[in-house]
């Protein structure tokens, strides 16, 4: 349960819901691997999110927001490749202790 907690607390930080992550280096790039990120990434842009940052004076453009078919269609994408290696290693994971 201590690990759920750390791993779900990390999905909500590096989501960028909680915390603007663009111009953050590090943090974004570590974001990068989370499929929250990609997720919320993607309703961002379904939504039209972009607008909303025009009104903060320091936030800087999350390029992931951006409102086109294009990043769209990239983060859904990179969503799925990131659920098939979890699928994958998870499959893995069950075959090799079902062989034990």
């Amino acid at each position: 349960m201590p690990a759920l907690v750390a791993v779900v607390m990390s999905q909500l930080v590096l989501s960028s819901a909680l915390v603007h992550l663009a111009g953050r280096p590090g943090l974004d790039q570590l974001s990068w691997l989370m499929p929250a990120r990609w997720a919320y990434a993607g309703g961002a842009v379904s939504i039209n999110m972009e607008r909303g940052n025009r009104g903060v004076p320091d936030a800087v453009a999350d390029p992931l927001f951006a409102f086109t078919t294009s990043q769209w269609t990239q983060n859904v994408l990179l969503l799925l490749a990131i659920a098939l290696v979890v699928a994958w290693l998870g499959a893995r994971a069950v075959r090799r202790s079902a062989r034990v």
